[in-house]
């Protein structure tokens, strides 16, 4: 009987463990890239074996960072890396033969660098990646160092956003490793990979140095390049099975526990958005292009449309919701990819211009677009021209084409309350010049009576152009948030306006011929961001709005007729009749914009009114919509000119100046800003000296001398600078007959 306690099943438990091996630590540290005044690498081994090969690895910046030589003996092939050390202690630097520590380089990192959009085929070995350089010279052609075994060892975080072709060696080991490449480059973020299959008739071991070898063309590599087979797409926050299979076969083989590295969630989820398309605008703000419920969508990446659209189809796939952290990283990751490799291109709200065309958005449930060329117009989709949608834009009904021969713009005079054909002929206009994707532009005022419809009309020619949710709203206090305003709608429409102030005046006549202003960018010290804005404008109210003269000289003024009780509808119904007519009436002014188009370069007109343009426009137009040549022009010089009778007789400066004038110096007058203001106190009513722009001092004089300088022209009294003296610069009101 044996001894039971000496050994076996009943062999005591030991309390003290084996201690293992002291691990060795190494003092020589690698040093990357390898310092110019380094010593040229050992040219053998200690052995006095000499490489057949070498090649060296460079960084992304071309410089060296080591070597690989091969050597051939009796028992086949070896490879010996070669790097750059320093000892810790000593401080002494010299090469070594020793590998990178993990994660290790790729070979081709340069090429990788210089060659940021070309497709990458990764080969087994770097004899293989330099002939496949040489064959394939549109893609950039790696290997990893260490043989096939070594790839799980190997960084592979370049290969993101990269597409990727495997080309194996002909036999098993190459098949593995390119199916464990393959997973390891889907984990890195590589956009697509694919495994090429050597033809079946080629000897084990094939590659492509002996396609060449076979003097295979470059037509033959691609060919087989095209024949490759897709590596399967990670699912959301999954590791890929082949990952998991290679690293527990090699681990299991070595017997190690397996330790799989899972894909991080962002990965799998930035997969999903492969279809979208990720660009900026010249100020460098990141977008995305999507389709979402059937309609192409353009939207800036953190705005909550592009984030409905990415959590929808991230439910729909995984049936789940990403956690705040891994959304945040996944826009940080879009917003990076959109400036840096998107492309730019110009935003639009509502219309556009295509280099020479007008489109325009109907933003209806299918995203058609309206393309108006000199042929005509007709419905579109289109991916490359950006519009931006508000929450509160509405769609446009479909336009029909009439099959009269007529224009069917008469279809819209029964829903305009103006007071008679050429005030319906200047409305029509300022639809016209309000859908061109740039202006200058025209402000329509619209002044009447309580009870003339003004808000309906108003808003009605607003909604032609721009449909918005809520569109009757009051003119904002601050200038920054009528540019804000100015930024998500193409028309800006202000109701029930009791007056203009001359700084509201001042934004309106900046943001119609086109201004800007700068701000201090919100949770920020010292930043400052710029808006632009240009937009057609419609103000309404009692009492004539457009009093101020900057803001009449780029004015359509309207005065509606008062409803009687014979005369009224309900806004219900006339909106249910409105609707079935607006098809026809949006076909009747695409006609006249189809002309304008066609016609613009050929018209010219006799005399350039102020805003020169919007008319030009209008009568190159004017074709489209069977209106006699020269027709616009008449009633718009004419609206002109009671604009200016409105502003001059509601300016007190300007009508006092003139009084003035007429009754004391009807010849001219000659003098200082101080005397001025003295002569006119002495014939103002108390009522005018009362109001907000009189001048209080002589400098503010000679500054309301030059503003009201355009209306005096009006009426007869040129307004110049005078001659030069110790005192200053005089004031000059000359009369020289009235301007036509």
């Amino acid at each position: 009987m044996s001894d039971s306690g000496s050994s076996g099943a009943f062999a005591p438990i030991t309390t003290r463990p084996k201690a293992r091996p002291a691990v060795k630590k190494d003092d020589w540290q690698i040093v990357m890239p390898v310092p110019k005044d380094a010593p040229a690498p050992p040219a053998r081994l200690y052995s006095g074996e000499t490489p057949s090969m070498k090649w060296g690895y460079l960084d992304a910046h071309g410089s060296l960072i080591g070597w690989i030589y091969r050597f051939d003996n009796k028992t086949g092939k070896d490879f010996r890396p070669l790097i750059f050390c320093k000892h810790v202690k000593s401080g002494r630097s010299e090469w070594r033969w020793k590998s990178w520590p993990e994660p290790r380089p790729i070979y081709g990192l340069d090429r990788l660098a210089q060659k940021t959009d070309a497709p990458v085929l990764i080969f087994e070995g770097e004899k293989c990646a330099d002939i496949g350089q040489n064959l394939l010279p549109d893609y950039v052609s790696i290997t990893s160092p260490g043989g096939s075994k070594a790839a799980l060892k190997v960084d592979w975080s370049p290969l993101a956003g990269r597409d990727v072709v495997i080309w194996p060696d002909n036999d098993q080991p190459g098949l593995a490793y390119a199916k464990k490449v393959a997973a390891l480059a889907l984990e890195a973020g590589a956009t697509g990979v694919a495994i090429i299959t050597p033809p079946k008739d080629r000897a084990q071991g094939w590659d492509i140095a002996d396609a060449v070898v076979d003097k295979w063309t470059r037509n033959q590599a691609n060919e087989l390049i095209d024949r490759a087979e897709n590596v399967t797409a990670f699912q959301p926050g999954s590791a890929p099975d082949t990952v998991s299979d290679s690293v527990a076969n090699d681990n299991k083989k070595a017997g190690k526990k397996t330790r799989v590295k899972r894909t991080p969630k962002s990965d799998g989820a930035l997969k999903l958005l492969d279809d979208c398309e990720f660009w900026r605008d010249v100020k460098d703000n990141a977008y995305a292009t999507f389709t979402f419920r059937g309609r192409i969508e353009h939207s800036k990446i953190r705005d909550a449309k592009f984030k409905n659209f990415f959590n929808s189809l991230y439910y729909e796939t995984s049936n789940g919701s990403l956690s705040p952290q891994v959304e945040e990283e996944v826009y940080r990751t879009l917003i990076a990819r959109a400036v840096a490799k998107g492309q730019c291109y110009r935003t639009w709200s509502r219309v556009a211009f295509d280099g020479e065309n007008i489109v325009i958005d109907l933003a209806n449930e299918k995203g058609d677009l309206v393309h108006v060329s000199s042929a005509g117009w007709k419905i579109i989709a289109s991916e490359e021209i950006k519009f931006l949608r508000s929450d509160t834009m509405l769609a446009m009904p479909t336009p029909e084409q009439d099959m009269a021969d007529r224009s069917s713009i008469d279809v819209l005079r029964q829903y305009c309350n103006v007071e008679n054909d050429s005030d319906f002929m200047l409305a029509v206009g300022w639809l016209l010049g309000a859908f061109r994707p740039s202006g200058p532009y025209t402000i329509l005022t619209v002044t009447g009576e309580m009870g003339s419809g003004k808000s309906f009309f108003s808003e009605l020619i607003a909604n032609i152009v721009d449909p918005q949710d809520s569109k009757r709203v009051s003119a904002p206090k601050e200038e920054r948030d009528l540019f804000i305003m100015a930024q998500h709608q193409h028309t800006l429409l202000f109701d029930n306006l009791s007056g203009v102030s001359r700084a509201l005046s001042d934004s309106f006549c900046r943001i119609s011929t086109g201004g800007s202003m700068v701000t201090r960018r919100l949770h920020s010290d010292d930043g400052l961001m710029s808006l632009k804005a240009q937009n057609p404008i419609v103000l309404n109210g009692i009492p004539d709005l457009s009093k101020q003269s900057d803001l009449a000289d780029r004015s359509i003024p309207l005065q509606l007729k008062t409803l009687e009780g014979t005369g009224r509808m309900t806004e219900e119904d006339l909106n249910i009749a409105l609707n079935k007519d607006l098809p026809l009436i949006y076909g009747a002014i695409f006609d006249g914009l189809a002309a304008g188009v066609r016609n613009w370069h050929t018209t010219k007109l006799e005399s350039q009114p102020r805003m020169a343009d919007f008319a030009r426009w209008v009568e190159a137009c004017s074709g489209g919509l069977s209106w006699r040549s020269g027709a616009f022009i008449e009633v718009y010089e004419a609206n002109r000119k009671d604009a200016y009778a409105i502003s001059f007789e509601s300016d007190a400066v300007a009508s006092t100046l003139k009084d003035w004038m007429d009754l004391y110096h009807p010849a001219g007058w000659e003098g200082n800003a101080t005397a001025l203001l003295t002569g006119m106190n002495e014939v103002a009513t108390e009522s005018k000296k009362k109001e907000p722009g009189w001048p209080k001092s002589a400098s503010a004089m000679g500054t309301a001398a030059r503003r009201v300088a355009p209306l005096m022209r009006k009426n007869g009294y040129n307004i110049k600078n005078g001659r030069r003296s110790a005192s200053g610069r005089s004031i000059l009101v000359v009369p020289f007959g009235l301007a036509e």
